[in-house]
């Protein structure tokens, strides 16, 4: 059932883990992290992170307006950068059939577990049957200590991966950024567009984005650009371009003072902040005028964030 193992350091001590889908690495994760850290006893104690692939509402196809902030490949990768080891389970019949009781044996029996930290609305095992009060039970039967989490409270209220959605899917971006810890990203290969953006004078790097993946709302944003290593600013456009007629929701950015061909390229996008929504222009030279405006716009800010 273990889908794979992923490793910062070779360590050979206890595990003090938690357990969960993680979406997003937010700032109310970190703190969790930072509290497994404080428990270890010494450096070769692991902090680890056990989750699932894939997410549990794609396997029981409950997939309507599910929208990701990472992908496990994503979330691996934050995790990382926090904690030791990421065991990815394989979300699969058998697993979702595990009793609680059967699932903490589980782990138990392949890691030996010093300490399991879990927020108060934990819940696990088959119909999520199981939950802290439980959690604890059996803690004292397999050896392993239990405690609760801190919430993160931001603006009077604890950060979630779904608060973080919504701020994502209405644009708030600079917000869902400072609940996230870091900025909001997505990668994806560089495919052939309908060229508009050259024939306007911005060519663009279309991406085909994964599936599942939250996409703001439509707009223009300003952008960091992660090619093969370098970095560029980025005017990003999310949206059906209607001053041209388009009808299909793509999502493309033009690389500020880039020159080459970005085919089947891979970029990473970040996000830093919404420029204005999508507009209906009375004309293309006007549209020109209003890209020219907000390339400019990026420009300013960056050297005004140096």
């Amino acid at each position: 059932m273990i889908r794979g193992i992923y490793r910062k350091t070779d360590k050979n001590g206890e595990r003090f883990l938690t357990i969960g889908t993680f979406d997003g690495v937010h700032l109310g994760h970190q703190l969790l992290f930072k509290q497994l850290k404080n428990k270890r006893r010494n450096d070769e104690d692991i902090i680890s992170v056990v989750t699932f692939e894939p997410h549990p509402r794609i396997f029981f196809k409950n997939v309507e307006n599910l929208s990701l902030i990472t992908i496990i490949e994503e979330r691996i990768r934050l995790l990382l950068e926090f904690v030791d080891e990421v065991i990815v389970l394989k979300f699969d019949e058998k697993l979702s059939k595990l009793s609680p009781e059967e699932f903490i044996s589980f782990l138990c029996n392949g890691f030996k577990i010093n300490t399991i930290v879990e927020g108060e609305n934990f819940h696990f095992g088959h119909g999520k049957g199981g939950d802290v009060a439980l959690l604890r039970k059996l803690g004292k039967s397999f050896g392993f200590d239990v405690d609760i989490a801190n919430l993160y409270i931001f603006n009077g209220l604890p950060i979630s991966s779904s608060r973080i959605r919504r701020l994502i899917i209405s644009g708030k971006i600079e917000e869902a950024n400072k609940l996230l810890g870091w900025d909001f990203f997505v990668s994806g290969e560089v495919i052939h567009g309908d060229r508009i953006g050259t024939f306007l004078g911005f060519p663009t790097a279309n991406l085909r984005l994964p599936e599942y993946k939250i996409i703001p709302q439509s707009g223009v944003y300003a952008a960091e650009v992660e090619i093969s290593g370098k970095r560029y600013l980025g005017a990003l456009n999310i949206g059906v371009k209607p001053t041209v007629g388009g009808k299909k929701r793509s999502v493309e950015v033009h690389v500020i003072d880039f020159e080459g061909d970005l085919y089947q390229e891979v970029i990473t996008v970040k996000f830093k902040y919404k420029i204005r929504d999508e507009i209906k222009f009375d004309s293309i030279i006007a549209l020109k005028k209003q890209i020219r405006a907000d390339i400019d716009n990026i420009k300013a800010n960056y050297e005004m964030n140096l």
